[in-house]
């Protein structure tokens, strides 16, 4: 390629717009937002953040850890079927998906997501599992404020907030302008992506210039 050819192409990928959504910046709080998520699901919603501290790789060791301390038969397993009397609404089951902030993740077996309910808002957890039917806790506030916190994405969905781990979430899709294209997911690509292109350009004016000084 001669030097002007190297010099059209690069200017052309300098001049070259920039896709509508190539900030690598999380969503704004309270930004509506789609998750797509590993398993096929998919829920919308606005934007709560990230909670808690603990990645869902170590959870298990920490979550067990923590019940063994406390004692087994005092806080239900990663798993278990539970039902959830509230305060305010109705009763919810789900299964234990662990705690994040104060709060219980209630899980279903057919959602990529979980409901956080706040440990303040519940009577009373019992447990369902046919083997222990007969597991129940109250004053649930107290007693398990100090579980681990798994670390999870955040959506608020009318009335209830949904929690995720990052892991799960396939795709992030931010809805404040027209092109609302690029997904959460694809942020790493992006800026590998964009450090391809810089490496190419810059290597290509330099070469340009190296033989215009020959």
């Amino acid at each position: 390629m001669n030097r002007a050819a190297i010099l059209v192409c690069a200017l052309a990928a300098l001049a070259s717009p920039t896709p509508a959504r190539a900030s690598l910046s999380a969503p704004d709080w309270g930004e509506p937002v789609t998750l797509r998520f590993a398993c096929g699901g998919k829920v919308e919603g606005r934007y709560r953040g990230l909670l808690g501290t603990v990645a869902a790789e170590h959870y298990a060791g920490r979550y067990d850890a923590w019940r063994t301390g406390l004692g087994l038969a005092a806080a239900p397993a990663l798993g278990d079927s539970v039902l959830v009397f509230l305060r305010a609404t109705a009763p919810a089951r789900g299964v234990c998906r662990g705690f994040v902030n104060d709060a219980l993740l209630l899980g279903r077996a057919d959602s990529c997501t979980s409901l956080v309910l706040p440990l303040s808002a519940i009577d009373a957890v019992m447990r369902v599992d046919a083997s222990a039917p007969d597991s129940s806790w109250t004053d649930v506030g107290e007693r398990w404020k100090h579980a681990p916190s798994l670390f999870v994405v955040a959506l608020q969905v009318g009335d209830t907030t949904l929690a995720a781990p990052p892991a799960s979430i396939a795709a992030t899709v931010r809805h404040d302008d027209a092109g609302h294209e690029l997904a959460g997911g694809l942020i790493l690509g992006v800026l590998v992506g964009g450090l391809l292109a810089t490496g190419l350009v810059a290597a290509a004016f330099a070469s340009a210039l190296s033989h215009a000084m020959i």
